[in-house]
């Protein structure tokens, strides 16, 4: 017999994910060892292929949300219930990168999805391809 977050679910998936999903490419880390002034030297990173559905696209220099104030170009996407994410983890999606800044689950009649927050990482700029 199933429960009405089992309906939720199902209906999520076939009438929103499976329609209006994107397909993206998840990043995690794990094995992170820092240098003495705690900077990041090297990590173990694994690529996942997961769905998220973007939402809250800021197009002006920002706006207020529910999980705070998101910058130009940040948004927020949900995500299925059953998609193991975190704070930190990083999406590719259309040749940009962008890391999940916050993440809270949506209980409905139950956890039924994941709402993420995520914000634009800007390249870095090397000296090296500065000065030529």
């Amino acid at each position: 017999m199933s429960t009405i977050e089992d309906e939720f679910r199902t209906d999520l998936q076939n009438d929103i994910f499976s329609e209006l999903g994107k397909s993206v490419t998840l990043i995690t880390k794990s094995g992170i060892n820092y240098n003495s002034w705690g900077e990041e030297e090297s990590a173990t990173t694994t690529e996942t292929t997961i769905t998220i559905v973007p939402y809250n696209i800021t197009n002006n220099r920002y706006s207020d949300q529910p999980m705070g104030e998101l910058d130009e170009g940040d948004f927020e996407a949900a995500v299925p219930y059953d998609t193991s994410i975190s704070a930190g983890d990083l999406i590719t999606m259309d040749g940009i990168t962008c890391e999940i800044k916050q993440l809270s689950k949506n209980y409905l009649p139950g956890n039924v999805c994941t709402i993420i927050s995520l914000t634009k990482i800007t390249p870095v700029v090397t000296d090296d391809v500065a000065s030529t």
